[in-house]
């Protein structure tokens, strides 16, 4: 087995066992999955949502982020922002 533990993995959940030096993108989806639910992550994650629209609130040290869901526009606000869009599906 060869590793490539940057170009695939998060830093704090390392990967060294890929089964190929470029693997696929369902053995990339399958670690996210499985690094999502051994850290307990599924509630904070959303999923086929668009970003309208993120602002960084100087005053509040959080990001103020618009949602699209199905149509609906919704608020929120957060202290990390990760722009996790890509083209694995």
């Amino acid at each position: 087995m060869t590793s490539r533990p940057d170009a695939y993995t998060f830093r704090f959940e390392p990967n060294p066992f890929w089964s190929h030096f470029y693997v696929s993108g369902p053995e990339i989806r399958e670690y996210i999955h499985n690094t999502v639910r051994k850290w307990g992550l599924d509630d904070h994650i959303e999923l086929n949502s668009n970003v309208i629209e993120s602002v960084w609130d100087e005053d509040l040290g959080k990001w103020k982020v618009k949602i699209e869901e199905n149509g609906k526009i919704k608020e929120d606000e957060a202290d990390i922002f990760v722009n996790a869009s890509g083209i694995l599906k």
